[in-house]
């Protein structure tokens, strides 16, 4: 019997246009599948791009444009780059979809239901750059008293 398999390219942010690394992913997880199609393996090529974070919303805003245009405009290039290189993606998912939002209360709720969560509270600094909190021991101060942590400043 076929074992089926799902590969996922790394989920692109938008904050950028693609690069080489982008493309360099999207063509290596290509090879996978194919080489499981051709094995006779039921596979399902995933790809898409992130379009959440504060890392977006600011490049939206220094873009003088909505998240929501924004967003529009710099998730089609990462869809272009993967018809470029004839990446057979069979499904490329958004963040900011309905289908995808749906699919995520669905697992909190499953995980939820389970009693997996355990609901708190956290106060410190987080780094954006990274999209994590810092430990109040990892950070520093940096040039005209920015606070710095991680892979840049944070908050």
């Amino acid at each position: 019997s076929s074992v089926p398999y799902t590969i996922t390219t790394p989920i692109f942010y938008v904050n950028g246009p693609p690069h080489i690394g982008h493309a360099y992913t999207a063509v290596l997880a290509d090879a996978a599948a194919r080489f499981q199609r051709l094995r006779g393996h039921t596979t399902f090529l995933v790809s898409g791009t992130d379009e959440h974070g504060l890392k977006i919303a600011s490049a939206a805003e220094a873009a003088g444009e909505s998240y929501a245009d924004y967003c529009d405009r710099m998730s089609a290039p990462f869809q272009d780059m993967l018809r470029r290189y004839n990446v057979q993606c069979d499904r490329f998912i958004r963040t900011t979809e309905a289908e995808h939002a749906e699919a995520v209360a669905e697992v909190w709720r499953r995980v939820h239901g389970r009693g997996l969560l355990e609901m708190g509270e956290y106060a410190g600094w987080y780094s954006v750059p990274d999209e994590e909190f810092v430990a109040e021991e990892d950070t520093f101060v940096e040039g005209a008293g920015t606070a710095a942590g991680g892979g840049g400043g944070v908050k």
